[in-house]
């Protein structure tokens, strides 16, 4: 009798316990089945315009360009469109076309988040065309869209890069003028870049100092333009021009000046 009532004991566990395996896999067959019905009942479907977007996104523009074309001819209204035909025209080198579809979208006022995308896509074609003129141009149009610093960061970037072209050619007024704008700009900038502003624009001035001075024999502008280099950022370069100016003119007590404050 003892060892009859051991071996039904024994059974009754295994018995439970293969129980609540079997509820547990049921259990996640059914979770699985509901969260696969709520995915396959909320994702966005798939139409003509999404598989056009992923087109253009996996490089695949010239197949996307007579889908959305198509869609803006039966919808003109469809703002939603343009944008990615800008940017499809421009994958494509219709430049002409694009800019027009740009244009479009800027005019029917989207969201900053939507054309954001594009309007740096084009911004850069100029950029790397040394087109700065256009590349503004556009940043200040898209300014106009109610959200004005949504651009600011990038547009600060590029009156940089402008300065850069201008130095690399002679033109320091006009690098000034854009970096001066950059400086403006400077709270959406990276540290690296913000910090980078004061000494190109200390640079520009010494440099149309040394015109003054050497080409112009201007000595008084000189030392204007060398006072400006210092207000922006105190560099021995600058302090040393000052001095050797200040010795040749008979200064000696603001030439010490400027000596002491470098050494």
């Amino acid at each position: 009798m003892a060892t009859e009532t051991t071996s039904a004991e024994t059974d009754k566990p295994a018995t439970s316990g293969g129980s609540m395996l079997v509820r547990n896999l049921i259990l996640v067959a059914i979770l699985s089945l509901f969260a696969f019905s709520i995915y396959f009942l909320t994702r966005p479907k798939d139409t003509p315009f999404t598989r056009a977007v992923r087109q253009i996104q996996q490089n695949k523009a010239a197949s996307a360009i007579p889908v959305l074309e198509a869609m803006i001819r039966e919808h003109p209204d469809n703002s939603e469109a343009y944008p990615w035909l800008a940017q499809a025209y421009l994958a494509t080198q219709r430049y002409a076309e694009g800019r027009t579809a740009l244009d479009t979208s800027l005019r029917l006022k989207l969201p900053a988040k939507h054309l954001f995308p594009v309007v740096e896509s084009y911004a850069e074609f100029y950029i790397q065309r040394g087109d700065f003129d256009e590349a503004e141009k556009l940043y200040l149009s898209s300014n106009r869209m109610g959200q004005p610093k949504y651009f600011d960061k990038e547009r600060g970037k590029m009156y940089l890069a402008w300065a850069d072209s201008e130095v690399s050619r002679g033109m320091f007024k006009d690098a000034i003028h854009h970096l001066q704008l950059a400086d403006s700009l400077a709270d959406g900038l990276e540290d690296n870049l913000r910090s980078t502003i004061p000494h190109k624009l200390a640079s520009c001035y010494r440099r149309l100092a040394a015109i003054s001075e050497v080409e112009e024999n201007d000595d008084k502008e000189a030392i204007k333009l060398l006072e400006k280099s210092l207000s922006v950022s105190d560099e021995p370069l600058t302090r040393m021009a000052l001095a050797a100016i200040y010795t040749r003119l008979g200064k000696t007590q603001k030439a010490i000046e400027n000596y002491e404050a470098v050494s």
